[in-house]
């Protein structure tokens, strides 16, 4: 029975330790534990009250002042503050009033501070004299009661100030303590505010007077004469007091009183007897604060467990031992220590086991580091170290096996630094090392421990001991290893080893880091210079030219040069392919479509922790987790979000090495190894629910001020310009996890879209902000990594400078305004009297000006009748040139062809020259004139090139010949004709020859050069270049030759017949080719003389131009025959003229003659005239009028006109055509061409009659639109076809209806048909009728259609029929020729 009893007793006691020790597990374990200290800008590190403020901030009070916390920064105040001074550094306590005051107590008294603006504020007690001593007391703890009180414990006093709802001072209370016995904390209890004072416990009553009476609470007892209470916490039905002997718990419904002892060797004991302070957090847990560790109060056993800072410190325990002072809220603990700042318990994100039992040192006092794990088929784990060997875990067991190596044996592992570990498809451990070969074990054998080592010297193709990656290859039944001489292949096959090459220099690397084979069989090779992506099928057939892809740069970036360093390859379960980078993050191969890869890159503008990825794995749920330089990340790869975990998370270091983190297949941990620490984190579980916190301002500055400011959220920034910079701190409040958060931020009216801070970055700043209005926008993401809802905006103004204000600008307008309508009434004051002066002189300065400008209005006058008259006399002594010239040329070509005398012929060949030469002169004056006023037109027609050289270079070659000159003509021309103006082409050629025959000395050489050249898109050009031999012409001269009149004096001219100089050749050379888009320039020779050159643009053309004079002569003198009965008038006022003309055209037609235009009216009016030939420029009345008043009268303006002029003006031309001239021809011409011109005139009037008498269609005459004739025929054609049908409307009605004389209707019928009036309209009856015929009329007789067309008499009309068409109207019937129809009526009636 004993026995049993005992038994039982030991089965009690054993599970109360171990719910102890799970208790102990499950509350501090789930915390972590952040250090703040003054390097973090706490003013002191002896902290004696932490406060959390209505604003959410932390106010903590120290030996060196107070600090409010935003969880990124300190805003410390001091006594010694430029600004906002406390009355003392040795702050105690600290409290907030309902209206937002924080009451700061020290050794110097009281100070108030607004937590909305953080500026010392005053206290009204002007009422209360007695509070001015308590200002300045030595304060040694303040407590905020639940009905708003203050209670203020001084060092002689206890006082209580009650506030009113506007936070004044409303009244007063004070205990005086005149033993001087120390009060402690003071707590609201159900009985009312209670305090130890002494050794006994007091409640407080205020009475009158302004007294507080104390009521004992007797069933606390002293528990000794020197116990002192420190401390008081009410917690429901009890009341918790801690003192420098223990820690009490007094109920208040039993009156029992219960002690608790301390232990720093027993269980559920606490960690020491002295208690500084009792906090009770949100969730009702008891934390109790000692000099000598933190206690946690365990309600299910009535016990406490504690922690303690241990030698070793990290961040798994407190900073300090010695705790002053706490506060608890939401899920944070703050404790404050009296050495070491500050430590903030925040809850864990991340369950996380430890497994440490591996030594920290090696047997050779070696740091030992945990370098790389792997998990075998059994779910066992296998850990590399460097220095103390392999380990092997069991899976369920915290049992594990040393493997370690022993030196000289083969069969132990290679070294006791282990770089990487790989478990095959074989069950086989593959162990590389860092220059000490591979080791393998198989693993299939139960407890075997003998390795098989690999060793370079040992193995041909293991050329390098210094392997750092390692994958199987299942399709070549191989392993690929990375080693510093690149890749090694071992065949498990023939079991042997191969290096493979790629097509470089050498295959060597920093290092190959990772290596993957993903599920399209690529072996992806992750290097320091870039990622190969080898095709293992390819492999399979060759293992010297196999299929790979090289990716050497920057994997997102095409264009830059920096080489892609890649830590770690990882293919998730959905078959994505990732990259770790080393300082370039993480990479997603989003698309390798006919081997052309695209990446996705992510970095710590994404959310990563750090940009050096060093390890990959997946968890259960499909989530990558990254090891990187800066902590690990949990990335949910649905959103692209990341939760990243650092030291502050219960890590043991800031990541872990590729080879050392993986995933279990047995189990959902993540497995990290750093130092000699095994950490199994669980990767579905997180302990804490995510905190969506509000973001804030926490503060902000301007470039100008020494201190922050504060604003709300509805209260706008407003500065001034000249401040520059506006620095901004926010914060979430998320204390804990304040560095994994991150901020947006956009300034609407500045930046163009959201801005992005890196994790734990809070500030933000502006430079130098244009004058306006913005607007603010904030978000934050939560500890999570996800962007909140909640935003923040707030409204900042930017006032500027004085003189860019509207205002300012409206005062200077006003003043401008101003000050101009003053000076204006100054200027006009001084204007009139300066007005009169000038009136005075203006009278007498105007009447001579008056008598001035008369005499040069006169003078301006003569001016302009002087110049009017020199232009008018040079341009009609020019075309007066063209009438002699004419009447020498004539004769002379006429004497030509009638001599056979050969001297006479020889003279007569020289006068033809000189004459031609004289013509020539006479148009280049013209010429000059015209190119001068920029008048000339140009008529481009087709030209034979070859043909137009001979008749313009014969000439030339004459007078070379002369000279015995040689002449040499070369040619290239790829077209026989050209589109070109061939008298001005002709001027430019004559002008150049001219030259070059005058410059060149007897026995001398010219030579001209022509082409066609083809300028592409630019057309054609020809190419025209004379050279000679004489002198040259100086360099200074070769520009202004091109001047007109000058003439270059230092040339050498040689005497040649016909061949003067006027000085403007190549002035109107030059104007031609300009106004037609060519270039013309001279050089000299190198070997003597000199060149012009010529590029003239011109068109091809394919019509080849027929020689117009024989053509036109050889058709038309088998065609026409002499008509002697027609009567041609001459008018001209040369004498000689008149007679040359008459010579020629007398034989054929009858010719009268006139001297001027006046004199030809009166011919016209008296004598039948079947052509007139007029002069253009004569006196009394030139040619232009006489063919204006001919052709608008009626009588006389069928009469043709061929205007016989020596001015070749194209604007006289088109005067005379739209008087209605038929024809514009120059002097000098040639006597055939007029014969001919005269002839095709006459006949083709005849012609006109004979068409009309057949068909009776105007249209047939050839009369010109809106001119008289046609209109009197349109009259009498309209006339005929209203009346045709009428018998009765006979020649009569006709005359009467045109409304003419019937003389002159018949004159002008005659004219114009050639037919009489009776004539005309019984050639339309017929007509008409002929249309019956074979038309509309087919249903009609002959004796229908005769009285249908105003014949009385069908016989007559049968008869007339056959007298106008050669047939009878009934043949024509029979015949129905195709086609007729109605169109065919005479004039348009269809």
């Amino acid at each position: 029975m004993k026995r049993h009893i005992l038994f039982l007793i030991y089965i009690l006691f054993t599970g109360c330790l171990t719910a102890y020790a799970l208790s102990a597990d499950t509350f501090f374990s789930r915390y972590n534990f952040r250090f703040i200290t003054e390097a973090e800008g706490l003013p002191n590190n002896c902290v004696t009250a932490i406060l959390k403020d209505s604003k959410g901030y932390v106010w903590m009070a120290t030996q060196g002042g107070v600090g409010r916390y935003d969880g990124y920064r300190f805003l410390t105040y001091t006594a010694r503050g430029e600004t906002d001074a406390l009355k003392s550094n040795y702050v105690y306590s600290l409290c907030e009033d309902g209206c937002g005051r924080l009451w700061i107590g020290s050794e110097g008294g009281l100070d108030w501070m607004d937590v909305a603006t953080c500026r010392l504020v005053s206290l009204d007690i002007s009422a209360f004299p007695e509070l001015k001593s308590l200002c300045r007391s030595y304060i040694r703890t303040l407590y905020c009661s639940r009905n708003g009180d203050v209670w203020v414990v001084s060092d002689r006093a206890l006082w209580c100030i009650e506030l009113d709802a506007k936070g004044e001072v409303s009244n007063y209370f004070r205990l005086m303590n005149p033993e001087n016995e120390g009060i402690s904390e003071m707590t609201d209890t159900e009985a009312g505010v209670c305090a130890g004072i002494g050794n006994r416990l007091y409640r407080f009553v205020k009475a009158d007077n302004h007294q507080i009476n104390k009521v004992l609470i007797p069933q606390v007892e002293p528990f000794s004469e020197d116990w002192r209470i420190s401390c008081l916490q009410s917690d429901g039905d009890f009341l918790w007091m801690g003192s420098n002997r223990g820690l009490f718990r007094y109920d208040h419904r039993s009156g029992e009183v219960k002690r608790y002892r301390y232990s720093t060797h027993r269980s559920g004991m606490l960690s020491q007897a002295y208690i500084t302070d009792i906090h009770l957090t949100d969730e009702g847990s008891v934390i109790v604060a000692t000099l000598n560790g933190l206690n946690v109060y365990d309600r299910s056993t009535d016990t406490f467990h504690f922690i303690r800072r241990t030698t070793e410190r990290d961040n798994s325990t407190i900073n300090s031992n010695a705790i002053n002072c706490l506060y608890a809220e939401g899920e944070n603990i703050w404790a404050g220590t009296r050495d070491e700042g500050v430590d903030l318990l925040y809850r864990k994100r991340l369950r996380i086991d430890v497994w440490d039992y591996i030594p920290a040192t090696s047997a050779a006092q070696r740091k030992v580091e945990i370098s790389a794990i792997a998990e075998d088929h059994e779910g066992n784990l296998w850990i590399g170290t460097v220095e103390d060997g392999l380990y092997r875990k069991e899976l369920e067991s915290e049992d594990a096996t040393h493997y370690t190596y022993i030196p000289g044996s083969r069969t132990s592992i290679s070294s006791n630094s282990i770089k990487g570990l790989l478990i095959d498809s074989d069950n086989h451990l593959w162990a590389y090392t860092w220059g000490v070969g591979i080791t393998e074990l198989d693993l299939n054998r139960p407890g075997n421990r003998v390795f098989r080592q690999y060793f370079w010297e040992d193995n041909i193709g293991l050329e390098s001991d210094f392997i750092l990656s390692a994958v199987e290859d299942r399709m070549n039944q191989g392993i690929w290893f990375g080693s510093v001489r690149g890749l090694i292949f071992y065949d498990k096959r023939k079991k042997s080893f191969q290096r493979i090459t790629f097509d470089l220099s050498d295959n060597e690397f920093d290092a190959i880091n990772a290596l993957l084979i993903d599920r399209k069989s690529r072996l992806w090779v992750g290097t320091t210079e870039g990622v190969f992506v080898v095709d293992l099928a390819s492999f399979a057939q060759s293992r010297q030219r196999f299929s790979y892809t090289y990716l050497k740069y920057r994997l997102t970036d095409k264009h830059t040069t920096q080489l892609e360093k890649i830590n770690a390859l990882y293919q998730d379960s959905r078959g994505i392919i990732w990259l770790g980078g080393n300082g370039t993050g993480l990479y997603r191969l989003v698309s390798d479509a006919d081997g052309h890869f695209e990446f996705e890159n992510l970095t710590v503008r994404n959310g990563l922790p750090d940009n050096v990825v060093l390890g990959l794995a997946e968890d259960n749920e499909g989530h990558l987790w990254i090891s990187t330089d800066n902590g690990i990340a949990h990335m949910d790869v649905g959103t692209y979000t990341f939760m990243n975990y650092s030291q502050a998370d219960g890590l043991s270091g800031k990541g872990f090495a590729a080879n050392a983190f993986c995933h279990s297949a047995v189990k959902p941990l993540i497995y990290g190894g750093k130092e000699h620490k095994l950490l199994a984190i669980h990767s579905d579980t997180s302990d804490t629910v995510t905190a969506n916190m509000p973001i804030k301002i926490a503060a902000y500055r301007l470039a100008k001020s020494k201190s922050w400011s504060f604003t709300d959220e509805d209260e706008a920034i407003r500065y001034h310009e000249s401040n520059g910079t506006l620095a901004l701190n926010l914060t979430t409040q998320d204390y804990g996890y304040s560095d994994c958060i991150r901020f947006g931020y956009y300034l609407e009216g500045y930046d163009e879209d959201w801005r992005e801070t890196l994790a734990g970055e809070s500030s933000l700043t502006y430079v130098s902000l244009p004058p306006g209005h913005y607007v603010l926008h904030l978000k934050a993401t939560d500890r999570d990594g996800h962007w909140t809802d909640k935003e923040m905006a707030v409204t900042v103004r930017v006032v500027p400078y004085f003189y860019k204000s509207v205002w300012f600008w409206g005062i200077i307008f006003l003043l401008l305004c101003g000050g101009s309508y003053g000076y204006y009434r100054y200027k006009v004051r001084l204007l009139r009297r300066r007005q009169v002066r000038l009136e005075e002189l203006v009278s007498e300065r105007t009447h001579e000006l008056e008598v001035q400008n008369r005499q040069l209005e006169v003078m301006a006058r003569r001016m302009e009748e002087v110049t009017a008259e020199k232009i008018a006399f040079f341009t009609n002594m020019a075309h007066e040139f063209r009438t002699p010239v004419t009447l020498i040329q004539g004769p002379l070509e006429q004497a030509l062809e009638r001599t056979k005398d050969e001297q006479t012929r020889k003279q007569l060949e020289i006068a033809g020259r000189s004459s031609r030469q004289l013509l020539a002169l006479v148009n280049e004056l013209m010429d000059f004139r015209k190119l001068d006023e920029e008048q000339t037109r140009f008529n481009p027609k087709p030209l034979r090139l070859s043909a137009f050289l001979e008749d313009s270079l014969s000439p030339f070659q004459a007078f070379a010949a002369e000279r015995n000159i040689s002449f040499n003509v070369y040619t290239r021309l790829t077209s026989p004709v050209i589109e070109a103006d061939a008298g001005y082409l002709n001027r430019i050629v004559s002008n150049l020859m001219s030259n070059a025959v005058k410059y060149t000395p007897a026995g001398g050489r010219i030579t001209v050069w022509v082409a066609l050249l083809n300028s592409g898109k630019a057309g054609y050009k020809l190419y025209f270049a004379v050279s000679d031999t004489g002198n040259g012409i100086p360099p200074e001269d070769l520009e202004r030759i091109f001047s007109r009149f000058y003439q270059s004096p230092g040339t050498v001219k040689y005497a040649a017949a016909g061949q003067g100089s006027t000085g403007i050749g190549l002035y109107v050379c030059k104007r031609i080719v300009e106004m037609q888009g060519g270039t013309i320039y001279a050089k000299n020779n190198r070997t003597g003389g000199a060149s012009f050159r010529l590029l003239l643009p011109i068109g091809l053309s394919h019509i080849v131009p027929p020689c117009v004079k024989e053509e036109c002569i050889r058709q038309e003198e088998a065609a026409c025959e002499p008509l002697s009965d027609e009567t041609l008038l001459l008018v001209d006022d040369n004498k000689d003229m008149r007679t040359y003309i008459r010579s020629l055209l007398e034989k054929d037609y009858l010719i009268l003659e006139a001297a001027n235009g006046v004199e030809a009216l009166q011919l016209i009016r008296s004598r039948k005239v079947d052509l007139i030939i007029s002069d253009l420029l004569m006196p009394g009345m030139d040619g232009i009028e006489l063919s204006r008043q001919v052709k608008e009268n009626l009588s006389t303006s069928h009469i043709p006109f061929l205007m016989l002029t020596a001015v070749n003006s194209l604007e006289k031309e088109k005067i005379s055509y739209s008087i209605g001239v038929d024809e514009y021809l120059c002097k000098p011409f040639d006597a055939e061409v007029l014969k001919v011109r005269v002839r095709n005139i006459l006949n083709l009037r005849r012609r006109y009659k004979e068409r009309f008498a057949v068909s009776a269609d105007m249209g047939e005459l050839g009369l010109q639109e809106d001119s008289r004739d046609k209109m009197f025929m349109q009259r009498a054609i309209d006339f005929m076809k209203q009346n045709y049908a009428d018998a009765e409307y006979d020649l009569e009605r006709f005359v009467h209806d045109m409304g003419y004389s019937k003389t002159l209707v018949n004159q002008k019928l005659q004219d114009l048909t050639g037919q009489s009036i009776g004539q005309f309209m019984k050639t339309y009856r017929l007509n008409v009728s002929r249309q019956l015929l074979v038309g509309e009329g087919l249903d009609m007789n002959i004796s229908e259609i005769a009285y249908a067309v105003g014949f009385n008499d069908p016989k007559y009309f049968t008869k007339c029929f056959k007298r106008q068409f050669g047939m009878l109207p009934s043949a024509l019937r029979d015949i129905k020729p195709e086609g007729a129809n109605s169109e065919n009526i005479p004039d348009s009636e269809a």
